[in-house]
């Protein structure tokens, strides 16, 4: 009914069908005018349906050739849309495999990740074994991502009568983060294992260059283009001497005392790459341990170069040292929780969302005090 409606609202169609009864009704009006004789007139009357049906007819056939010819175009378009419409499916069925592989594919990595912290983390020293020979210190360590490019390090040696004797503590920053980074950190790590523990060698500025060849020599980096390394800083304390040793590469030790900041700068160059001749030697500063209590930091550069604040800008090494030097009187482990609560802060300053973790951050505070040290 819908489609013969339509066909009527055609004006082709009305135009047709107008013609047809005007010219029907012409013939009758002039039959019947022109001739009186009544038989004459019904015989005239009766070919006027076979004058009629003719256009009718012809109109009808128009309408069902049009028809059909719709009709066609209809199947026509069916078919390409069923078509289409099995592309479609087949292209999503594809998708969904692919995503399906993308996650299991995800899942693994995370998974092998997630291990790799595991191992990460126990290569590390527990933070329980530095605070029994440093009570007053703190460790803020705050991979980017799941590991870490930065790592802590500690290791300490007793005299002939069982006393500590020497204590050595490092904070190291390889290059990059995620997964490369703690790679280098866990052969950055062995590496410091075996020219302290194995070797025996204690004085900061040999170890650094021990490391140093070492470094290069793992990555075979006279051989190539590699120039991955590390940047760091490293105390020896003499508790017997009552001294403190350091060496950086390009890391400094920030001192704390008396509400005065002193930053005893590193060499400026890197453990790793070619850049610099393997005769250079890493500088060994000392600093004398008086009975006025000194508070120590060393850490990478992930605090400083966090992304926040007003502007979206970096913190900023200078602001950075202020406020060590701000919070340098408070205990240790306040001063952490301090440096962890501007850090958020400082992300959270924008009214959106948090500004992301730049880099990983790595901050050991300690005090010592020559008398209770153990």
């Amino acid at each position: 009914m819908a489609s013969l409606v339509k066909k009527l609202n055609n004006p082709w169609v009305v135009m047709s069908l107008s013609m047809i009864s005007s010219i029907s009704i012409f013939l009758i009006t002039t039959l019947f005018y022109t001739y009186k004789d009544y038989y004459l007139v019904l015989g005239l009357a009766s070919a006027i349906p076979a004058v009629v049906s003719f256009p009718i007819s012809f109109v009808l056939i128009g309408f069902q050739r049009q028809i059909q010819q719709q009709k066609d175009e209809i199947e026509e378009k069916n078919t390409e849309l069923t078509q289409v419409n099995e592309e479609i499916a087949t292209q999503r069925d594809l998708l969904e495999g692919k995503n399906r592989e993308i996650i299991n594919i995800n899942q693994d990595l995370t998974e092998s990740i997630l291990y790799a912290q595991q191992i990460q983390e126990a290569m590390l020293p527990s933070k329980s074994l530095i605070q029994q020979h440093l009570p007053e210190s703190f460790v803020l360590y705050k991979p980017r991502d799941i590991v870490s490019g930065d790592f802590y390090w500690f290791t300490a040696f007793n005299n002939d009568k069982g006393d500590t004797k020497q204590l050595l503590l490092a904070a190291v920053d390889c290059t990059g983060h995620g997964v490369p980074g703690a790679l280098m950190s866990m052969m950055g790590n062995e590496l410091l294992n075996e020219i302290v523990e194995v070797r025996g060698v204690t004085e900061p500025g040999e170890i650094l260059q021990q490391l140093h060849l070492g470094v290069t020599k793992a990555l075979k980096q006279r051989e190539n283009d590699n120039r991955d390394g590390m940047e760091m800083a490293l105390c020896s304390i003499d508790l017997e001497n009552k001294r403190l040793h350091f060496a950086g590469a390009k890391n400094s030790l920030v001192i704390i005392g008396n509400g005065q900041l002193t930053e005893i700068k590193g060499d400026k160059r890197p453990i790793g790459t070619q850049l610099f001749a393997d005769s250079e030697v890493f500088t060994t500063h000392t600093i004398s341990l008086d009975a006025q209590p000194k508070r120590f930091y060393m850490f990478s550069d992930g605090f400083q170069d966090q992304f926040g604040g007003p502007m979206n800008k970096k913190f900023m090494a200078n602001r950075f040292r202020k406020y060590l030097l701000e919070i340098a009187v408070q205990p240790m482990q306040a001063q952490k929780q301090l440096l962890e609560d501007k850090l958020t802060q400082w992300k959270n300053s924008q009214n959106e969302k948090p500004e992301p973790q730049t880099d990983d951050i790595l901050v050991i505070g300690f005090q010592i005090d020559i008398d209770e040290v153990a």
